[in-house]
C-alpha cells in the first residue's frame, strides 16, 4: 500500500529482531526524558520507540511483538478518535483502539501513553492559544479519567507549534515535547524540541539501521546546505 510511515508487522518484527542482535537498550521514552532531566548516564545504543495516533495496529500487530521482545513504547493519543476512525498520513481513515484496548495495553507494564491533542488539528500552530488550551484541557481530562498513569509528554502533531503552546505545556505540568524532525538526542537538547527518527513503510531496512546512529545527523547536516521545498 501507500501508507507513509505503516510499517508491516513483518518489518517490525525483523526491526526488533536487529535491535535485540545488536544489543540496543530499549527504554521508556519517559525514562530516557527523565535521564536527560537529572543528567543521569545514558548508556550507548539507547533508544526509545514510540508510535502516533493509537492506531488499532499498535494494539493487534505491534504489542505481540514488543512482548515477545519485551521492549518498552509509548504510544500517543488524540482522545477524541478513541473507539473511531482516523485518517492516516495518507488520508485513508483506519482504526483507532478502543478504550479497553489501551487500557489492555497499559496493563502489560512496557507500554505507556502519552498526549497528541484532542481533536489532532491540521495545522496547530495557527490555532488560537485558547483552542490549544482547550485540545490540551479535554485530553488531560480523557486521559486521567481512563488511565492509571500517563506520561506528561506531548507530542505535536505534524510537528507543528509555537512558542506560546510552548509556554503553556510548560505550565500544565508537561515536562517534554516531541518534534517531527530527525536526529539524536542528547543533555543539550531543549526537552519541549526533542527529535525523532520517523521510519517510513517504504524506506528499507537500510533506513532504519541508519536512523539508528550518527549517519541520521550527517543526512540532516547535508539536508541544511540546501533549499527543500516541503510539498
Amino acid at each position: 500500500n501507500n501508507i507513509l510511515f505503516n510499517v508491516i508487522p513483518k518489518d517490525f518484527e525483523k526491526q526488533m529482531r536487529y535491535l535485540k542482535k545488536k544489543k540496543y537498550n530499549v527504554i521508556k521514552l519517559k525514562e530516557l526524558v527523565e535521564k536527560i532531566i537529572k543528567k543521569e548516564e545514558i548508556k550507548p545504543k539507547t533508544i526509545a520507540l514510540t508510535f502516533d495516533d493509537g492506531f488499532r495496529d499498535n494494539f493487534e500487530n505491534a504489542l505481540p511483538i514488543l512482548k515477545r521482545y519485551k521492549y518498552h513504547a509509548t504510544v500517543f493519543l488524540a482522545t477524541s478518535f478513541i473507539g473511531n476512525k482516523m485518517p492516516n498520513s495518507s488520508g485513508d481513515p483506519l482504526d483507532v483502539m478502543n478504550w479497553d484496548e489501551v487500557k489492555e495495553m497499559e496493563k502489560c507494564d512496557l507500554i505507556d501513553f502519552a498526549f497528541h491533542s484532542h481533536t489532532h488539528p491540521g495545522k496547530i500552530s495557527e490555532i488560537s492559544l485558547d483552542d490549544f488550551k482547550k485540545e490540551i484541557e479535554v485530553s488531560k481530562k480523557i486521559m486521567f479519567d481512563n488511565l492509571k498513569n500517563p506520561s506528561m509528554i506531548f507530542a505535536y502533531p505534524r510537528g507543528s507549534f509555537n512558542s506560546e503552546q510552548i509556554e503553556f505545556l510548560k505550565s500544565s505540568g508537561f515536562i517534554a515535547g516531541l518534534d517531527a524532525k530527525d536526529g539524536l538526542t542528547d543533555f543539550d537538547n531543549d526537552l519541549f524540541l526533542l527529535k525523532r527518527n520517523f521510519i517510513y513503510s517504504k524506506g528499507g531496512f537500510a533506513q532504519f539501521k541508519g536512523k539508528l546512529g550518527t549517519s541520521v545527523v550527517l543526512f540532516n547536516f547535508m539536508k541544511s546546505l540546501y533549499v527543500w521545498n516541503k510539498k
